[in-house]
């Protein structure tokens, strides 16, 4: 049969060329699915957010803080919903996945963006929901976020980019969460109390922060703070490289 297939080749060479074959394509093999481990613990998951003003806030603003982090608690704790982490009351801005080779010229981008930025005043508003799974404050004053979310992704949208299935998620509709990946019991019981309810409130966001959280952690750490510092700053598009 050898003989047959191989012509006037000697039946040793054709089973040279089959080891050969053997040992390359297993090599390639080992070879991606070593690349696809590499690159599944070199990648993080990334937060770019706005808190409240935490350094010298008015006792106002310490008053709104706590107000957010108590509606918070007391949902968590009568709807009965589980975390692993709660997070400060913030506004999200974008979030991507990326490798960590990137790290660096995502942040040099990004503090590009703080320092042409002005800090801003935010104001909220009763609650909002994403139907079946999440409830909100809503945020009244959005010309501003907006603004700075389209900076930010004229600067860094390439370098954020890690995949075609794995794109940045810009929020121009960004809101304060007070829960979420809620049961449909929870979610249906949550906003019909929450839908009745009022709230309002103001604060300065002076900052956005970038925030990673790496393969196997719960929490999110701080990269980076990005002041606002409204000065002249010469924009360009962001490249890959």
């Amino acid at each position: 049969m050898l003989l047959q297939i191989a012509g006037n080749a000697a039946p040793y060479k054709v089973l040279k060329k089959i080891r050969w074959l053997t040992i390359y394509f297993h090599t390639n093999q080992y070879h991606h699915i070593q690349d696809k481990i590499h690159r599944r613990q070199n990648k993080a998951k990334y937060w770019c957010v706005m808190n409240l003003k935490w350094g010298k806030m008015i006792r106002r603003q310490q008053q709104m803080l706590q107000r957010i982090m108590n509606i918070q608690k007391d949902f968590i704790e009568k709807y009965k919903v589980i975390y692993k982490t709660v997070y400060r009351p913030q506004l999200i801005l974008v979030k991507f996945k990326q490798l960590h080779l990137y790290e660096e010229r995502i942040i040099n981008r990004l503090k590009i963006v703080g320092m042409g930025f002005h800090p801003l005043k935010i104001e909220l508003k009763d609650f909002g929901s994403f139907p079946t799974h999440s409830i909100f404050i809503n945020m009244t004053t959005k010309n501003d976020i907006t603004q700075l979310v389209r900076k930010i992704k004229e600067q860094s949208q390439r370098l954020m980019k890690l995949e075609a299935e794995n794109k940045p998620y810009f929020i121009n509709e960004s809101h304060v969460t007070i829960a979420r990946k809620l049961k449909p019991w929870q979610y249906e019981q949550g906003w019909l109390e929450f839908s009745h309810h009022h709230f309002t409130g103001k604060f300065i966001a002076d900052k956005m922060m970038l925030l990673r959280k790496k393969p196997g952690e719960y929490q999110f750490s701080l990269v980076e703070n990005f002041e606002f510092q409204n000065l002249p700053v010469e924009m360009k598009q962001g490249e890959l490289f």
